[in-house]
Order: C-alpha cells, then sequence, then structure tokens
C-alpha cells in the first residue's frame, strides 16, 4: 500500500500555506499535542511515532487508550 505523505494528509486539515498556521501545527506535532501513528486492522497492531518531546500526558492517554 502506498499512504500520502504527511504532509499532504496534513494540508488536506490545516492551511499549511499559512505561516503562523503551519508553525502551530509543527509545535503540537513536536509537543505530542498530535499523535501520529499507523494502524494495521488484520493485525489490530497500532504503531506510534513518538513527537520529539515525549510529555507525562501524552504516555499516561496513549496507555489510557492502548492499553
Amino acid at each position: 500500500m502506498c499512504f500520502p505523505p504527511m504532509k499532504d494528509i496534513l494540508g488536506e486539515i490545516f492551511d499549511m500555506d499559512d505561516p503562523r498556521v503551519f508553525r502551530e501545527v509543527r509545535i503540537s506535532l513536536a509537543v505530542g499535542r498530535i499523535i501520529v501513528g499507523d494502524y494495521f486492522p488484520k493485525s489490530k497492531d497500532v504503531l506510534i511515532q513518538l513527537p520529539l518531546e515525549t510529555s507525562g500526558y501524552v504516555e499516561r492517554r496513549i496507555r489510557e487508550v492502548f492499553g
């Protein structure tokens, strides 16, 4: 399977041409307010790409959601 690049996906959701929006999205990804990952329905595996700076909040939410 071939998936579109993350920038294309985020571009469908956010106005990435606006420098202010781009900066907010970049910061949100870096500090874990946006979590990026993959889900594999066949195996029911979830692969989470951790943010550059992990936080207690993100780690707690991952445990709460995925066990």
